[in-house]
């Protein structure tokens, strides 16, 4: 059974999708700051492998919030639900790209 949300319920459940898309947002950006991460160690890759893990550690973050925020006996709004389907595609690039880049990366291009 469908039920209708209040008020409380619907900012509430717009917030925690907020807080996952920008945890995907920042994903997003330390996947693509990631190569020049790189240069700002001279003899190390320790700021490239840093920006990966953060990338990582923020799509997850984001994957993870929205999981916990389903509710499945609901209807969701239309606002939340494009801003979930914003972020799954933001946290699968954010993911696709790092390992891209990352096994590029260890090949040698």
């Amino acid at each position: 059974m469908l039920k209708n949300k209040t008020y409380d319920e619907r900012i509430s459940d717009l917030k925690s999708n907020l807080i996952s898309f920008v945890l995907a947002l920042i994903g997003f950006i330390f996947s693509i700051y990631m190569q020049s991460m790189a240069y700002w160690s001279n003899d190390s890759m320790l700021w490239y492998w840093i920006g990966a893990i953060l990338s990582y550690i923020c799509a997850a973050g984001s994957a993870v919030t929205l999981i916990l925020n389903k509710n499945k006996n609901s209807v969701l709004s239309i606002s939340c639900l494009i801003l979930m389907i914003v972020t799954v595609m933001l946290f699968l690039v954010t993911i696709f790209w790092t390992t891209f880049i990352i096994i590029a990366g260890q090949s040698g291009m």
